[in-house]
């Protein structure tokens, strides 16, 4: 049986994936670093909804952490895919504290694309990037780091060697 890691996995969209692919008879592994960014006793709430099904294993981790992520890949492998979507919620909080969205959202996803690159025969496949945001005050736009992330992450990607194709 194929399976799946799933970043985020206690966040709004990825509990809802999981729940997706445990509901299509997958094996899901989930990850997440529940982070305070919104109130952690929503995360848990959704971590329980998805606890009792059978094919689903949680394990809280972040993935800025690249050695406990390479650790997670070993275990796991072979892997059917990677789905990020971990990334740091709200954007107020990511004009006071920048670097913290920077780490998590191309840091992060730059270990996960190295993690990929390594584990997977033929490297990353396909790269999507859900993560789409133009935010405004009447006739200024300001664009958060999360609409910059998945263009700077494939530079870094490529100049590090890596081989990426955004679809």
């Amino acid at each position: 049986m194929p399976r799946y890691l799933v970043t985020g996995a206690a966040g709004f969209i990825g509990s809802k994936v999981c729940r997706l692919l445990l509901d299509a008879g997958q094996e899901v592994v989930g990850i997440d670093n529940l982070n305070s960014a919104y109130d952690p006793r929503l995360k848990q709430w959704r971590l329980r909804q998805l606890s009792g099904v059978a094919n689903f294993r949680f394990e809280p981790l972040d993935i800025t952490d690249l050695e406990a992520v390479e650790r997670l890949f070993e275990r796991e492998a072979p892997l059917a895919a990677v789905l990020n979507l971990a990334a740091r919620a709200g954007v107020r909080p990511s004009v006071a504290n920048p670097w913290a969205y920077f780490q998590t959202n191309t840091d992060g996803t730059l270990n996960l694309l190295e993690l990929c690159r390594r584990f997977f025969r033929g490297g990353v496949r396909r790269q999507r990037s859900v993560r789409v945001g133009v935010f405004g005050e009447r006739n200024r736009v300001m664009r958060p780091v999360q609409a910059r992330s998945r263009r700077e992450h494939e530079l870094f990607y490529n100049r590090s060697g890596g081989r990426v194709r955004a679809d």
